[in-house]
């Protein structure tokens, strides 16, 4: 890249990780479930977090504060992802279902292991929305990780038209982050095809329950001690 677009895309990454930590400081959120992931947290033990697409932006600016470790892709979007979680002092593992996503995985366990929390959009990089892709059950079931299905909603948001629907978020706008209940997955359990179905639907309806905010909540429920083999 010449100087002359370097520059520039330098200034565009700053002023973006400027105006997010800006807009986290303006958001004000509510967060159910997040017990769980404390408790896991404080135990020690390693997770990592289960998202959809679009609901990534929304989520970036609501976990500023935590040790997180994103799966990029190799892509020239992933280029400036990347780019732009350093600034916001995050790690990144590169890789995707379908360009070096083994070793984007291994990369990701081993920041997982080192105390970061790990982030995979189910769906990405290029969807179909709302559809597991098998990374984070492969993931959890080589590293013994926990994951944690998470979902979030803004109220006065802009909606992308853009194939995942992404939503980005307004200053001020009262937002609603779901945290679902925990599992591991076993090594000697049912298919990734069975696994990726029962995650698609605990997304599914975290994000239905995001949307409905001022429901009263359903009573938490620790994390499932078993891995997912039923």
């Amino acid at each position: 890249m010449s100087p002359t677009l370097r520059w520039p895309r330098k200034i565009a990454l700053a002023v973006a990780a400027g105006w997010l930590h800006v807009l986290a400081r303006c958001l004000p959120v509510r967060r159910l479930g997040r017990s769980r992931v404390q408790r896991l947290t404080e135990q020690g033990e390693p997770l990592v977090y289960a998202c959809l697409h679009g609901d990534g932006a929304l989520l970036i600016s609501c976990h500023l504060d935590e040790s997180i470790a994103p799966l990029v892709s190799t892509s020239c979007d992933g280029d400036l992802a990347a780019q732009l979680f350093a600034r916001l002092g995050w790690s990144c593992a590169r890789g995707s279902s379908s360009r070096r996503g083994a070793w984007g995985l291994r990369s990701l366990l081993r920041l997982c292991r080192a105390g970061h929390k790990g982030v995979i959009t189910v769906d990405g990089p290029r969807g179909p929305a709302g559809k597991v892709a098998p990374g984070v059950l492969a993931l959890a079931r080589l590293g013994g990780l926990w994951v944690v299905p998470v979902a979030a909603h803004c109220r006065s948001g802009l909606t992308l038209n853009s194939w995942d629907r992404a939503q980005l978020p307004l200053p001020w706008s009262t937002t609603l982050v779901l945290y679902g209940r925990p599992f591991r997955v076993s090594r000697s359990g049912p298919s990734d095809q069975v696994l990726a179905e029962r995650l698609e639907s605990q997304l599914l309806s975290l994000r239905a329950r995001a949307r409905r905010p001022y429901r009263k909540p359903h009573a938490e429920q620790p994390p499932i001690r078993q891995p997912l083999d039923r």
